[in-house]
């Protein structure tokens, strides 16, 4: 992200930064930073192994990664691999959509998640307010997770 004054003189990032930190705005210029890269991406033809570098603040920055239940599928124990090396580097792990695809209770007890993100759709169809939900009482209870999404 670059900066760029209305007189047309770009303002070096160390010194915008700094100031966005200090005035408390640097989380919105990140999570803006992050929104411009997720419009401009979708528009890219992406090559296998490309990787994008993003430079952000540190400051109350966390990562959460959310795979799709495919990703899990097609690579198993490799990126069981993968997502405990990441964790210990502090980013948090997610199931996105839960119950969409080709859900299974045992991925929830072989790969390392903080989060699980059970898809609406799912949940409507296996439950009303005025029932009980065992199916999702038991997704619940097979893991031990930071939080239920």
């Amino acid at each position: 992200m670059r900066w760029r004054r209305a007189d047309g003189q770009w303002i070096r990032p160390d010194v915008f930064i700094a100031a966005a930190e200090a005035e408390n705005m640097i989380i919105p210029l990140t999570r803006h930073l992050l929104k411009l890269v997720e419009e401009e991406v979708t528009s890219w033809h992406i090559e296998p192994n490309f990787h994008l570098g993003l430079n952000v603040s540190a400051h109350r920055f966390l990562i959460t990664l959310e795979l799709t239940e495919r990703s899990l599928i097609s690579e198993g124990p490799e990126v069981a691999q993968r997502l405990q090396q990441l964790r210990q580097e502090g980013i948090h792990v997610a199931i996105d959509d839960f119950g969409t695809g080709h859900c299974s209770l045992s991925y929830l007890q072989s790969f390392p998640l903080d989060y699980v993100k059970v898809d609406q759709g799912f949940v409507r169809t296996i439950s009303s307010q005025e029932e009980e939900t065992p199916i999702l009482d038991t997704i619940i209870r097979s893991v031990s997770l930071t939080a239920l999404i």
